[in-house]
């Protein structure tokens, strides 16, 4: 059964897999405001057509749930480690709502394909260019990771299909399950040119991660401090 245009996650094949879909990150939604505090900002640079690649720091197994979760209206495909879709229970969920199992060292020349399929048809795609989460918990809130190591995989991606990204911070995830968080959407990068300049497009993009992770972390700050939350 399609699902209508009308309603959210429309790009969403199944009933099924729509169903779990807004339900799940609904109630991700409703508890990560709740427990967390969790607050976003420039949501309005997500498109709300055509293809983009949202791509995010990684500090917390949660971030897998919360980032889809916080994007509105649109279905987000998510690329995870292929180890976690062939467990029953996480492989099984993640299956339903879309996510692409990708062989981190050397990947397939099937998810490959899969991913610019994805992207081709006029979908979100998410992903970690840093492949694997940080280890460890920041030590104090002015502690923050800047310019991130990248994998090759975000502009070889972005170069293929002819996409933006769209550097998403999240921001205190390594905290846990204390308050406060957020995810700071910053504005959409052209994809680079051609192979020639694609180490010049990812410095440019790890110094724009850079500072949007730092704008987001000043602005949780600031609102934290309005609204009498300890950090």
């Amino acid at each position: 059964m399609e699902i209508p245009e009308f309603l959210p996650y429309s790009e969403i094949e199944s009933q099924a897999s729509w169903s779990l879909y807004f339900i799940s990150h609904g109630l991700v939604r409703g508890i990560s405001r709740a427990m967390f505090g969790l607050k976003t900002y420039g949501v309005e640079n997500i498109p709300q057509s055509g293809p983009a690649i949202l791509a995010a720091n990684h500090r917390h197994w949660k971030d897998v749930l919360l980032l889809p979760s916080f994007v509105p209206h649109r279905h987000v495909t998510m690329i995870a480690r292929h180890e976690i879709l062939e467990k029953r229970a996480q492989g099984g969920y993640f299956r339903k709502l879309g996510a692409i199992p990708v062989h981190r060292e050397a990947p397939q020349q099937s998810e490959v394909k899969e991913i610019l399929r994805v992207l081709k048809d006029n979908k979100l795609l998410a992903m970690f260019p840093e492949e694997t989460r940080e280890k460890g918990r920041t030590k104090s809130r002015s502690e923050i990771d800047l310019r991130p190591e990248l994998k090759p995989g975000l502009a070889r991606f972005a170069l293929a299909a002819n996409v933006v990204t769209i550097p998403t911070a999240l921001v205190g995830m390594d905290r846990g399950f204390e308050r406060p968080q957020a995810i700071g959407f910053g504005e959409p990068i052209e994809p680079p040119t051609d192979k020639n300049v694609v180490d010049k497009w990812m410095e440019n993009w790890r110094d724009t991660m850079g500072a949007l992770y730092h704008d987001t972390y000043i602005k949780l700050d600031q609102s934290s401090s309005v609204h009498g939350i300890d950090g």
